[in-house]
């Protein structure tokens, strides 16, 4: 079709006495068609009234300053003044703070409409974990599968363990209309793809003699492959031979290979398969990021009946939402009809949880709109805070959506009164006995008495100084991640790179507790140690004012820093000087111990004050400035061109990269990096280092 013939038919769709409907592709290119198409309408019909409408919009809005040529396109088309501008999305979260954050309205002109589903709906309600044969739910942890997988006789699976299987184990326990989406690799082109995991799924329950039917989709298109003993019946559905693939990807028992389906339409597959198995025959269907929004798995006759959902901590809620939205639809007769009493799903207990309740938290929105509320006031509980049932933000690590720091806008529209549900219950199951994560929440919360930010050397040095319990960084920096993935503590947005609270260079990211500590003193064993009470939980008014005094005075540091040190020498009853074993600063990590900063700070303050406070809880308190002294003793040049120490890549770190270069294409390292910051900012990679390491992942 000519460039003409294009414009034509642009033209066309504003014409006639109703007018038409132009659909366009959510591109740069497409956008600025349909702007020509308007400016031409308006020449012919000054005044022209067109309606803008937006589907999947919580996806149009990525970046906080509309760097994209796409959104800056978008932003010129909703310029054009449209008669309405109607927003739709399952997840429409994300771009309701967009417009609560923009404040270009009030929310009077704002008109939500939340459509109440029929009655053949399959929704969020009607989505179960899986259970194990002792009634017991079960989930994943977050990042716990990996790409090496684990072997089940003889055959190595990427992305499973025993509960993986465990939920194959359940699907194929069904008779009919089996249809299972697994979105746990995001692999392609790698090695542990999605065709290898596929594959050797079809090989494990072949040797059991169950056979079934793989199916993957992502950016290459869709691929079947059929089972041994079902070759020849394929043949009639006509599915092509896929030269690309060629050998690579032969099953060693049967000629069988990954053929490509005609056209990217999964439903048009699945109806296929069905009129040539039927529905006895099990389909599993393996992919990622084609998984997360826009396509509907289902035929005629199988709907989804399990689902698997691994995503990576670079993911936004919405896109969990949407992934597990996959299962849902006009589609409950199906599922009926098919045996099913829900959709089974195994997943991050955190993921599902907020699946639900941010349901709950769009209902309230619409329930107290109906009640008289505007918009932005339902929105953000400006007239009455929002139930605990609908507060998904305190259950989730992620952000909202692609825009960071939109959860900031609504995190104090909920009660304060947190209910204790079975998520509580899981996480505290999970760090009962675990002595490291007992230690580790104690001083977290002996750290938070003094200020709320901390890293991780400032809980090593707090643990082996107070406690008496030495960790290692890396220990105590894997805990801290699984804390985060819990909800128990929370990253703040300035960490790692750049300068710290006091201008030095930071190292290591900052957390803070997440809720409170004393909702973090729930989660503690009484066996492992002491649980602390309200009153340790209360800074005394002195430490509140000294550590206040010293935040707020950055001249006085250095003169700290040189009492401290002083007091490194003391006297003896002879009169002679002798070295405290207490030392203020230690060669090798540039550090302050707690006892001798606590002096130093006191009395370059107020000595009668000291002796009111005791030493221990002095230091504790304390602790987290460690950092403020070792930075008058630690501004050589030789500390600063010391060299960095290598970290190795992480299976995340992989996965993300990975999932960027088909998200955004090869070459793309800057964009990848963005879009992953949260994974990528942990040990500080460069775009650069990404492209080493696809390099070398692709060898």
């Amino acid at each position: 079709m000519s460039y003409r013939e294009k414009n034509a038919k642009v033209e066309r769709a504003f014409a006639g006495l109703h007018g038409g409907m132009l659909v366009i592709a959510d591109t740069k290119a497409q956008v600025q068609k349909a702007l020509r198409g308007i400016e031409h309408y308006r020449e012919k019909n000054p005044g022209g009234k067109f309606t803008l409408v937006v589907d999947e919009a919580d996806a149009m809005f990525r970046t906080e300053d509309r760097r994209q040529v796409f959104e800056q396109a978008l932003e010129e088309l909703r310029a054009t003044n449209p008669t309405m501008t109607v927003m739709i999305s399952a997840t429409p979260v994300p771009f309701m703070l967009e417009i609560a954050a923009k404040e270009e309205t009030n929310g009077e002109d704002i008109e939500f409409i939340n459509f109440a589903p029929n009655s053949n709906y399959l929704g969020v309600e009607d989505i179960a974990p899986l259970i194990d044969r002792d009634g017991k739910k079960v989930y994943l942890q977050q990042n716990e599968l990996t790409s090496v997988g684990h072997v089940f006789d003889g055959t190595r699976i990427p992305y499973a363990n025993p509960k993986v299987k465990a939920l194959y184990d359940d699907a194929l326990g069904h008779e009919k209309g089996v249809l299972l989406l697994d979105a746990s690799s995001p692999r392609v082109y790698a090695d542990n793809n999605i065709y290898q995991k596929a594959k050797a799924v079809q090989a494990l329950y072949h040797k059991k003699g169950i056979p079934l039917i793989a199916v993957t989709i992502s950016g290459r298109g869709i691929h079947v492959r059929l089972p041994p003993g079902l070759e020849a019946i394929g043949k009639m559905i006509d599915l092509p031979e896929d030269s690309k693939m060629a050998d690579d990807w032969e099953f060693s028992l049967t000629s069988s290979k990954f053929q490509k389906w005609r056209n990217n339409l999964i439903g048009d597959l699945l109806n296929c398969l069905d009129a040539a198995f039927g529905l006895s025959v099990p389909i599993f269907v393996f992919g990622y990021t084609k998984m997360r929004r826009g396509i509907s798995f289902r035929s005629d006759k199988r709907v989804v009946t399990h689902m698997l959902m691994n995503l990576g901590r670079g993911h936004h809620t919405s896109s969990a939402i949407q992934t597990l939205g996959r299962a849902t639809g006009n589609c409950r007769d199906v599922l009926d009809s098919n045996g099913y009493d829900c959709v089974t799903v195994l997943t991050t207990i955190n993921d599902l949880t907020v699946c639900i309740k941010m349901q709950n938290y769009i209902n309230e929105i619409g329930r107290r709109i109906g009640k008289g509320d505007t918009f932005l006031q339902a929105m953000t509980g400006a007239t009455e805070k929002m139930p605990d049932d609908s507060n998904f933000v305190r259950h989730t690590f992620r952000e909202i959506g692609p825009i960071k720091g939109g959860r900031k806008l609504i995190q104090d529209a909920f009660v304060q009164e947190i209910a204790w549900g079975s998520l509580e219950d899981n996480t505290r199951e999970k760090y009962w006995e675990d002595t490291n994560a007992q230690q580790l929440m104690r001083s977290i919360v002996r750290l938070n008495s003094a200020h709320k930010y901390f890293d991780p050397d400032d809980i090593k040095h707090e643990l082996r100084e107070c406690a008496n319990y030495p960790m290692t960084k890396s220990s105590i920096l894997q805990l801290l991640r699984k804390f985060v993935d819990d909800c128990l503590v929370k990253k703040t947005q300035n960490h790692v790179g750049g300068t710290d609270r006091i201008g030095g260079a930071r190292e290591s990211p900052e957390f803070q507790v997440a809720q409170n500590v004393n909702w973090l003193c729930k989660f503690m064993n009484p066996n492992k140690g002491e649980v602390p009470n309200e009153e340790d939980l209360q800074c005394s008014f002195e430490e509140e004012s000294i550590v206040s005094n010293v935040e707020s005075d950055d001249s006085c540091w250095e003169e700290v820093a040189n009492s401290a040190a002083n007091l490194s020498v003391s006297n003896t009853p002879d009169g002679s000087k002798e070295e405290s074993p207490n030392r203020v600063f230690d060669s090798d990590e540039q550090s302050v111990s707690s006892m001798s900063l606590s002096t130093a700070v006191y009395s370059g303050r107020n000595s009668s004050t000291a002796a009111t406070i005791s030493p221990e809880k002095l230091g504790n308190a304390m602790t987290a400035k460690r950092k403020a002294l070792a930075v008058f003793q630690s501004k050589s040049s030789e500390k600063r061109k010391k060299r960095k120490k290598r970290v190795p890549y992480s299976e995340e770190e992989k996965d993300a990269l990975l999932q960027g270069v088909e998200e955004f294409g090869e070459g793309k390292w800057k964009k990848i990096r963005n879009h992953y910051a949260d994974t990528f900012d942990l040990n500080m990679r460069t775009p650069v280092n990404l492209k080493d390491l696809y390099r070398t992942l692709t060898k």
